[in-house]
């Protein structure tokens, strides 16, 4: 009696493993799968987070790069005797059937770059501003002269090639796969080149020209316009901190003689003798300062020339 209890309690507990056995590995099988269920959704939501955000970045990317458009049936040209480092004068044409509108706001833009010439920091903004605002008109095959002077805003240029700008008008320009639009403005643009030996005299004291007495100064004109000496000049001791003013002489003999004007493009000699006026300079650097009127303007432009007593 006592062998078949323990047989009856030998299989219970063998049975009683096997259902503990067999109820942890349907436990692990499913975590298992509880598991495997949730990798797959976070993969799903990472991937379609990815997709939303890669869609959103195309769908937000402008399609076009143009900051401006050129205007059709417009014609500008500088005319290039006009062009000084800080200014010149443009002529516009309108070769459309109907009116157009234009403004006077303009750029000055380096011809290698693209990129507008540096502003001063000085420079108020407030003209451009209204120049902007202010709409004008060009009828059919009309031509408007236009003069700019850019001194206040960019200085004087240096030798180079630029391209004036002038902005007509504003337009919108849409994405080719449609989206916003974005205003630009519509251009007409020009290129010219500054040149400083095309309009600038060069003034010179050869070594040999140089006495303590006087020197003899050479203008070489340059061939945009004849020039007139004013008969004055000045003499300035430059070896002194600061430079010092020794004279300032009216030329009397030049102008008795009427030897005061230059023509484009030839050169002019000057003595100047300062021998009764000063005596003798000594040893050291000096320079001359001329002012010489250029045909057509008002005011005379003042030149400079250095020369070394040894």
């Amino acid at each position: 009696m006592r062998k078949i209890l323990v047989i009856i309690l030998l299989c219970t507990g063998a049975w009683f493993l096997m259902s503990c056995q067999e109820q942890s590995e349907a436990e692990s099988s499913s975590t298992a799968e509880t598991t495997a269920a949730v990798t797959v959704t976070e993969e799903q939501t990472v991937t379609t987070a990815a997709a939303t955000t890669e869609k959103t970045a195309e769908t937000s990317a402008p399609t076009t790069t143009e900051t401006y458009q050129i205007a059709e049936n417009m014609y500008m040209f500088i005319d290039l005797q006009s062009v000084r480092a800080s200014k010149c004068t443009a002529k516009m044409t309108n070769h459309n059937a109907v009116q157009k509108p234009y403004t006077y706001a303009y750029r000055i833009l380096n011809a290698e770059t693209g990129e507008e010439c540096r502003i001063l920091s000085n420079y108020d903004p407030e003209e451009d501003d209204r120049d902007a605002s202010e709409i004008h008109w060009i009828n059919p095959e009309e031509k408007r002269t236009l003069q700019y002077d850019w001194e206040d805003r960019y200085g004087e240029l240096e030798d180079g090639t630029y391209i004036l700008e002038l902005i007509l008008d504003r337009t919108t320009v849409y994405p080719e796969d449609g989206g916003e639009g974005t205003v630009v403005p519509v251009v007409v643009r020009a290129k010219f080149e500054v040149e400083s030996s095309d309009f600038v005299p060069h003034i010179y004291i050869a070594p040999e020209d140089v006495q303590p007495t006087g020197v003899v100064l050479t203008i070489e004109n340059s061939p945009d316009a004849g020039r007139s000496y004013a008969f004055a000049y000045r003499l300035y001791d430059e070896s002194a901190k600061p430079r010092k003013e020794l004279l300032k002489v009216f030329d009397k003999e030049t102008r008795l003689t009427m030897n005061n004007y230059v023509k484009a493009g030839e050169t002019l000699m000057l003595e100047l003798n300062w021998r009764d006026l000063y005596g003798n300079l000594l040893e050291g650097k000096y320079s001359i300062e001329m002012e010489m009127l250029a045909d057509g303007e008002k005011e005379g432009k003042t030149y400079h020339a250095d020369f070394e007593i040894k």
